[in-house]
């Protein structure tokens, strides 16, 4: 069994995506309450509310498939605008997946007014709650490691002080600096994920090598 699946990491994204369903539904409910009172349940027609109960399965898979394929779950340097429209574009497909549901499947007595408000209620729902993950996505995971590799520490001193303003803004920590001869080092760097800056005076085949190493493991390279 590949432990890696059972990850800090890739346990968040699952809490996340379950309770981004939940959020959904919760949308749901509130507007069924606002639309259709406290007693939604047991209104002239009862099929308003049975109708979005057996769609709810589906809603909830669509959720968190929607919500995958739009790498919500990835918190890694997500800026408050990119949560903004992350949540305008989920919203909006959800709520025409919803609508498409609910056609196809034969569920005309979901009220398409309990659809069009919850629509607006999504929007402060799975806003909050991913402003919500964003924080404790902060305050589990340290920034990103960044290694320098260079032919001397001359070059690499200098190269470091010229990016070490712009780490902050990149959450990104400098940890080493390593010679580009230091085959270990630098495949031990690649394989741990930290992200690799290779000064200009490397050898190109040497600086070709190593980009293709980054690029198999994933690794951003500048």
């Amino acid at each position: 069994m590949n432990r890696k699946f059972f990850s800090v990491p890739h346990l968040f994204k699952i809490l996340f995506l379950l309770g981004l369903a939940v959020i959904v539904h919760f949308a749901y409910v509130t507007s069924f309450e606002f639309i259709l009172g406290a007693d939604y349940e047991n209104t002239l027609n009862p099929r308003n509310y049975t109708d979005y109960v057996a769609l709810s399965p589906f809603i909830s898979l669509s959720t968190i498939l929607l919500a995958d394929f739009l790498q919500m779950p990835r918190f890694f340097r997500k800026k408050n605008i990119d949560v903004v429209s992350q949540t305008l574009y989920f919203t909006f497909i959800q709520t025409l997946i919803t609508i498409s549901l609910k056609d196809l499947m034969d569920k005309r007595a979901f009220p398409r007014s309990v659809i069009v408000l919850s629509f607006v209620i999504l929007i402060v729902y799975v806003f909050i709650w991913e402003m919500i993950c964003c924080l404790i996505s902060h305050r589990l995971y340290k920034n990103g490691e960044l290694v320098i590799i260079g032919t001397n520490d001359t070059t690499m001193n200098e190269i470091a002080n010229k990016i070490f303003p712009s780490l902050k803004g990149l959450d990104l920590e400098l940890s080493k600096k390593i010679k580009f001869t230091d085959t270990a080092e630098v495949r031990n760097a690649i394989r741990r994920n930290a992200e690799v800056f290779i000064c200009p005076d490397v050898p190109a085949d040497s600086k070709s090598d190593i980009i293709m190493r980054c690029a198999k493991q994933n690794t951003v390279t500048y």
